[in-house]
């Protein structure tokens, strides 16, 4: 029988990848003769079950800002089983965030931090939808979203449904309607949430891009004293004269699933909804807002510059009345804004409760 080859970890130390080897601070050595135990590794439950052909070998520490493609090879593993290829699979024996250090992530496969220890977030994982494309426009794992009615003429486009729905579309000034959003379904797989919708034809807002999905996945426990951000991305305003604005992006998801989850009372993890964009008049309409970086505030829409109607606020929270999202507003002599993207979906497993600022409530 052939003996299984040894388990070699690639770093990206331009990227803000370090593998713990002893061999001394600001060292890039690997110790490639190291060999994980025999037999697979997975980590899941109903939601999603990642795995690997080997346990993880060696320590991950992310130390620097870094952007990561999960359309990529490295640093995804490359030892991922067939049917955990769906995702990108960030594994280490222990994973570490260090703080004021940023992991974010886009492209089409959803994210997995995959752990044999304890995963410990002292910074920031960003898989939010962002308009001004800053760290990504989309987060990782967004795929098409079925459903919801396109806005008409001069009507705002809808916001993003997902775990809650979008905000409706506001009509223009002479009752074109804008976009009516989705009704949310209940979500089995990891996946990135729902954009908004852009506004009809040429010179109408940008559709809002929608948060990712992001899976934290330990055989032991998990530590968060930073933010986790799946949130979505602000609508678009509308270019003279008389477009709709694009609605705001739905939040993503995130999964945490380990024995113990520990949140610190002042660690963020959310999935807010983006914010509608501004219908235009004589002049451009506003853009609509990225949810902030407070869970308990809601994104607000663009209002104030042009004659057309303001973009309704993103939903935040339980997503229940006082919280949902906003529908964009009557343009007056002009186009509707666009409705408020709405909020994504927490999920978790194994542990009971979680601490910390969480929005919305994890399921």
């Amino acid at each position: 029988m052939l003996a299984r080859p040894a388990l070699v970890m690639l770093l990206v130390t331009g990227c803000g990848f370090r593998a713990s080897t002893g061999v001394g601070a600001g060292s890039s050595e690997v110790d490639s003769g190291t060999t994980a135990a025999p037999g697979g590794f997975c980590v899941g439950d109903a939601i999603i079950t990642a795995c690997l052909a080997e346990p993880p070998a060696l320590p991950l520490t992310i130390d620097r800002a870094t952007k990561v493609d999960t359309d990529g090879g490295e640093p995804c593993a490359t030892n991922a089983t067939a049917s955990s290829s769906q995702y990108c699979i960030l594994a280490g024996s222990a994973i570490t965030i260090m703080g004021g250090q940023t992991l974010s992530a886009h492209g089409s496969r959803p994210l997995v931090l995959l752990s044999s220890g304890t995963i410990t977030v002292f910074g920031m994982i960003d898989v939010a939808g962002h308009l001004a494309n800053q760290p990504q426009t989309s987060g990782p794992g967004v795929v098409g979203c079925a459903g919801g009615t396109p806005a008409t003429a001069g009507g705002g486009g809808h916001g993003g449904t997902f775990g809650s729905s979008g905000g409706n579309g506001g009509a223009d000034n002479d009752g074109h309607l804008g976009g009516v959003a989705a009704t949310p379904v209940d979500q089995t797989t990891l996946r990135g949430g729902c954009a908004g919708e852009a506004g009809l034809g040429a010179g109408s807002g940008a559709a809002g891009p929608a948060g990712g999905g992001v899976a934290l996945m330990s055989a032991t426990g998990i530590h968060i004293t930073g933010v986790i951000d799946a949130s979505g991305g602000g609508g678009g305003g509308a270019m003279p004269n008389g477009h709709g604005g694009g609605g705001g992006g739905a939040g993503g998801m995130i999964v945490l699933d380990a024995p113990s989850v520990d949140v610190a009372g002042t660690a963020k993890i959310f999935a807010n909804g983006g914010s509608g964009g501004e219908g235009s008049g004589g002049l451009k309409g506003v853009d609509g807002n990225d949810a902030p970086l407070d869970p308990n505030v809601a994104a607000v829409g663009g209002s104030g510059q042009s004659s057309g109607g303001d973009g309704g606020a993103g939903a935040r929270n339980d997503a229940m009345a006082g919280n949902a999202a906003a529908a964009g507003g009557t343009g007056s002599n002009a186009g509707g804004g666009g409705g408020g993207g709405g909020v994504g979906v927490i999920r978790l497993f194994k542990a009971t409760s979680l601490g910390g600022v969480v929005s919305p409530p994890p399921r």
